[in-house]
């Protein structure tokens, strides 16, 4: 089947920004393109390409001030059946949901809402500062990281970097014997 893609996004800005666009057709892929796949800038500003680690086509940009339109329109031919994921790719909720319901019995639509009603107590309790324990899994922790100073990666410019929050994990002792054999 042909399958059209495409997008128009705008980004709106007071002043130059960096950034890095994930917008472009795995080169796996290129082969099954019926018509060129070509992002375009309005207004018309120097686009970078370039592969990253896992063979992404990525592009860095500098947005004007007032902004950017990034579009793109292609023609690409599809079997309509899923990608196949290589063994060691991550898992996915929905991964986990169906083992789940192979495991205990369950429809996937109900391990489903089992597994995101999980990951959203955990995110909410996170978000409140509290220390998630997983019982036999591991601890999930709150850290607060301080303002800091660091450099602009576009201008190399000295910036003072925000105060965060993050979330760090703890493996219990039965998942380190499991990852370590």
């Amino acid at each position: 089947m042909l399958i059209r893609c495409g997008y128009d996004i705008r980004f709106d800005t007071e002043t130059k920004t960096a950034m890095m666009a994930m917008l472009s057709l795995h080169p796996s892929r290129h082969q099954d393109l019926r018509s060129p796949q070509r992002l375009l800038a309005e207004p018309d500003i120097p686009l970078y390409h370039f592969e990253d680690g896992f063979g992404n086509i990525a592009t860095r940009l500098t947005v004007p001030p007032g902004g950017v339109t990034l579009s793109c329109d292609f023609i690409i031919e599809d079997n309509g059946e899923p990608d196949m994921r290589p063994g060691n790719a991550p898992q996915m909720n929905s991964d986990l949901a169906d083992e789940i319901a192979a495991d205990a019995g369950l429809t996937k639509a109900d391990a489903r809402k089992i597994v995101d009603a999980v990951f959203i107590a955990v995110a909410d309790a996170a978000a409140k500062g509290e220390e998630i324990s997983l019982n036999g899994f591991g601890k999930l922790k709150v850290k607060d990281t301080p303002e800091h100073e660091g450099r602009n990666p576009a201008t190399g410019e000295a910036m003072t970097i925000k105060a965060a929050r993050k979330l760090s994990f703890t493996p219990a002792k039965a998942v380190k014997d499991r990852l370590n054999g």
